[in-house]
């Protein structure tokens, strides 16, 4: 029997070196993937499933990168859901669409794109078991053709991780940072690098590394360094992207003297909620209230905020300081949105957000409420007056938000009392330049020569330049998946060419049915992995873990909530199967849609 990427428990639990499963490169791998994320995890499907030996390194112990926390949206053109529910799309419309917002996009990744999004990304990801909630408008496209995911981005790069696990001819190995890129006679050759719990050095080898690290906008240096030169900048400035989207991938290409090429095409938001959950670490939600109206430190409103976001970063990077406050009222709470898997059930809102007074002020008068954010009372009350008698009215004369009694959602009066106030700024989201690459998602040097045995893909690549300056929302999952699958088949191909492949026999079991583990059995856990213990302190390369136990110590569940594959336990071969873990990310990344 073949058990798929099972981990020893003590690996995990340990304050020893990591997993020892899967700990080294397998002998005769074909492929390095650098990265576990949505690009990385579509590469090695397509590549494992013409018989590639792959073997998966990532920084981080889990899955999905910044996918899985993201909201999960993708852009599909003329996608068989799109026809259920009657909405004419096409290759052509949408091409204008990605021209007309994005401005210079590249033309073949677009016609890429618009041409096979139906089939490669829509039926692909339904095939894997993606599911979609609806179709939501977004700004510059023609048509609905943002899907919206059942599951947010937790439903969106499961089920591809999932089936990754289902061949046993790819390999993982968690909790690695690579350091360098090893190049013999001009040719990349594999990766060095160290173990991020024990920090031992190590040597991985393969004659193909595909670099899928996402991109750099959680590196503030990098960020301001390639600041979009039509924009002003912001002084203080949110992190939104993912945790390990610091531009390692950026670095490693550099060494090896890839091109790079739109470096300052970012898409930044202005929707940036200091994380209740990282305080004083300068990480963001993306976050708004759609009925709530925006003030600057003048206690005046200065845009529509409804606009298209690329004007309302523009609008709110110019004022002085660079930030803003959203007012609303008690009627108007329960519109607020988060961006992300787990951020759908408005309870946690409340309790995290809106119940927060380190994030939110609440006053029973608007004159309290301008006093606890620090704002002119007067000030205040004139423009919440002035914007209630717009409302009235039925138009805003000062920035056209609204122009008829007719727009119920956008012109809702601020006057139920207790009174919200939230304070925003800028954040950083996608990096839509990167490493150069060619058609194949093989890396070039600026010359435009390939750098053999060199390949990257998604985010890094800034999406291979499809979006050109400003995204229609969608279009950056679903080209890291399209980017992915692109080069896990060149990937297919090179390897093809070096060595007949035979198709694997494809086998997977799960073990014994899971049920609940008994008192003995979780007694036994606890003798040997003291939870409370190794939690107590940070350690390097545990941050997962440590962050997901808190939540087991502190809602005082079991083992068995998550391991109910341990049972029956056997002290001497007790081991975690991968598959069934993907069923507990909804443990802490809630979604009810």
């Amino acid at each position: 029997m073949v058990r798929v990427a099972h981990i020893a428990l003590i690996g995990i639990l340990s304050v020893g070196t990591g997993y020892p499963a899967h700990s080294q490169a397998p002998q005769g791998a074909d492929v390095i993937i650098v990265g576990a994320g949505i690009s990385g995890l579509s590469a090695s499907l397509e590549a494992a499933r013409g018989g590639v030996e792959v073997q998966i390194v990532d920084v981080w112990s889990v899955f999905g990168g910044h996918a899985v926390m993201s909201g999960g949206g993708v852009a599909i053109i003329d996608s068989d859901f799109q026809r259920a529910h009657s909405i004419v799309d096409t290759p052509e419309l949408a091409s204008e669409d990605f021209f007309s917002r994005g401005e210079d996009p590249d033309p073949y990744w677009v016609d890429y794109y618009t041409q096979n999004s139906r089939t490669e990304l829509g039926q692909w990801l339904e095939s894997l078991g993606v599911r979609w909630l609806s179709l939501n408008p977004q700004p510059g496209n023609s048509v609905r053709r943002f899907h919206r995911t059942d599951g947010r981005g937790l439903g969106l790069v499961t089920p591809i991780y999932r089936e990754v696990l289902r061949h046993p001819n790819v390999s993982f190995r968690w909790n690695f940072r690579v350091t360098e890129l090893l190049v013999e006679q001009g040719r990349v050759v594999g990766i060095r690098g160290e173990d991020t719990r024990s920090g031992e050095a190590d040597e991985l080898r393969a004659p193909r590394v595909l670099l899928a690290t996402g991109g750099f906008q959680s590196n503030l240096e990098m960020v301001r360094r390639f600041w979009p030169a039509h924009l002003a900048e912001p002084g203080q400035l949110l992190i939104g992207s993912g945790l390990n989207s610091v531009g390692s991938g950026h670095d490693l290409a550099r060494e090896a003297e890839a091109g790079f090429h739109r470096m300052d095409h970012q898409w930044n938001y202005p929707w940036g909620l200091p994380h209740p959950q990282y305080p004083g670490e300068g990480r963001a939600l993306a976050a708004r209230n759609e009925v709530s109206i925006w003030v600057n430190a003048d206690g005046q409103r200065f845009v529509n905020e409804l606009a298209d976001p690329t004007v309302l970063l523009a609008t709110v990077v110019a004022q002085r300081p660079s930030t803003y406050w959203a007012i609303f009222d008690d009627d108007d709470n329960e519109g607020f949105y988060v961006s992300g898997s787990g951020w759908d059930n408005f309870q946690r809102i409340r309790e995290e957000i809106l119940d927060n007074a380190l994030l939110t002020s609440q006053a029973a008068t608007l004159a309290e409420l301008a006093a606890a954010i620090g704002l002119d009372a007067s000030r205040l009350e004139t423009t919440v007056s002035r914007y209630n008698t717009m409302v009235d009215e039925g138009l805003d004369e000062d920035f056209g938000r609204f122009a008829s009694a007719d727009d119920l959602v956008e012109r809702a009066r601020i006057d139920q009392p207790p009174f919200y106030a939230i304070q925003f700024f800028p954040m950083t989201r996608k990096s839509m330049g990167g490493v150069r690459v060619d058609r194949q998602m093989r890396v070039v040097r600026e010359d435009g020569t390939l750098i053999p045995g060199l390949y990257a893909s998604g985010e890094l690549t800034g999406f291979a330049g499809v979006n050109g300056s400003a995204g229609l929302e969608g279009t950056f999952l679903g080209p890291a998946i399209l980017t992915g699958r692109v080069a896990g088949r060149t990937l297919l191909r090179d390897v093809a060419e070096a060595r007949e492949l035979l198709q694997p026999e494809l086998k997977f079991e799960t073990g014994v049915p899971p049920r609940t583990l008994s008192p003995a059995e979780t007694s036994a856990c606890d003798e040997c992995h003291r939870l409370q213990d190794l939690v107590a302190n940070s350690r390097p390369g545990f941050a997962h873990f440590e962050r997901v136990h808190r939540a087991v110590i502190a809602e005082q569940q079991n083992c068995g909530t998550c391991h109910q594959e341990l049972s029956p336990f056997d002290a001497a071969n007790h081991v975690i199967d991968r598959q069934l873990q993907t069923q507990n990310c909804v443990h802490c990344h809630l979604v009810v849609e």
